[in-house]
């Protein structure tokens, strides 16, 4: 489809011979020359080929001189990523013949990973293939540093788009249930990002010569890490009934295999309370990013099981009772 909204259509037929589809463009008398199908100056997001199996392929590298310009015409990336998700599964979850798909996959894949390096700076910018360091967003770096450049544009060196690196901090990889090796050294430090009053009041310490508070002068950095420098969450382990927790006296649990061994969730009302009153210890669960909702709403409690077993019915009924609960709050036994 073009970018007025048209749809042009034609025909391609597998040469067994050949081991390859050939188009065919019955209306222009056009055989066997895809790039004379679709020109230059027409800009196209996909082109799609629909097979009597019901099987939707993306085939756009097929007829694009350049598939780069092609992902430039598409829709905004989550409505892009949906397409791409759905032509995935159109394309692989339907039997069609393997010897097929299979030359088809690989002619299309050679198109797309042997595009020549594009012929301006502007170009780089969002190419799929090639990058500018000048291009990198702030929170990316190339990994591993000493990469070889694979070309050079205007004495700029051009890296592979495969060696740029996404960094976050160790609050943001808590989240994706990571957690930093040992002796780790920041990837990258960046100026800290302020909230008004924060800044305010750091602005008003330099101007009366205390720096900013830290002993240094300029403005709290922040340390980024990439993906080689964390491992998977390790959770600690509940000992003598006591819960593991973090320096904030909560407990991480972004992720479920992110809980202490030996804890359990509690989701009831009150639950900190009757945990007081029967002396068991317990803790808030971070279950999300605090910048995303209110404060105290993400917080969920959590404690290690209770002395009562979790199979019996009346369970709850004991913990509320001993907590001196109203019964109103106490949940439904029925199956």
């Amino acid at each position: 489809m073009t970018d007025g909204g048209k749809f042009r259509i034609w025909i391609e037929i597998f040469s067994v011979p050949f081991d390859r589809w050939i188009s065919v463009d019955i209306v222009n008398n056009v055989i066997d020359k895809p790039h004379s199908i679709i020109t230059e100056r027409e800009k196209w997001g996909y082109i799609l080929s629909f097979e009597s199996s019901r099987c939707i392929r993306d085939v756009t590298a097929r007829y694009v001189d350049r598939y780069s310009l092609s992902l430039l015409e598409r829709s905004p990336k989550p409505l892009s990523d949906y397409l791409s998700t759905t032509l995935s599964i159109l394309s692989n979850d339907i039997p069609t013949n393997l010897l097929m798909d299979r030359s088809e996959d690989k002619e299309l894949k050679e198109k797309i990973e042997g595009e020549r390096l594009p012929t301006s700076i502007s170009a780089f910018q969002k190419h799929h293939l090639y990058v500018l360091e000048r291009h990198l967003l702030t929170y990316q770096i190339i990994y591993p540093t000493d990469v070889k450049p694979v070309g050079a544009f205007n004495a700029f060196p051009v890296f592979s788009r495969k060696n740029v690196a996404d960094l976050h901090t160790e609050e943001r990889w808590l989240q994706e249930g990571k957690q930093l090796m040992a002796n780790q050294t920041p990837a990258k430090q960046l100026p800290r990002r302020l909230s008004g009053v924060r800044k305010k009041r750091l602005q008003e310490m330099r101007e009366r010569g205390e720096g900013d508070g830290d002993g240094g002068e300029g403005p709290p950095m922040s340390d980024y890490y990439g993906a080689w420098q964390v491992e998977d969450y390790k959770p600690g382990e509940v000992v003598n009934g006591e819960i593991p927790k973090n320096r904030y006296g909560n407990v991480w649990l972004y992720k479920d295999e992110m809980l202490p061994k030996g804890a359990s969730v509690l989701h009831l009302e009150n639950v900190n309370k009757i945990c007081r009153k029967l002396e068991i210890d317990c803790a808030q669960a971070m279950v999300r990013p605090p910048r995303f909702i209110s404060s105290f709403s993400h917080l969920t409690p959590i404690s290690h099981p209770s002395p009562y077993p979790q199979t019996d019915p009346h369970t709850y009924t004991n913990l509320l009772t001993l907590g001196r609960m109203a019964p109103r709050t106490l949940p439904s036994t029925n199956p």
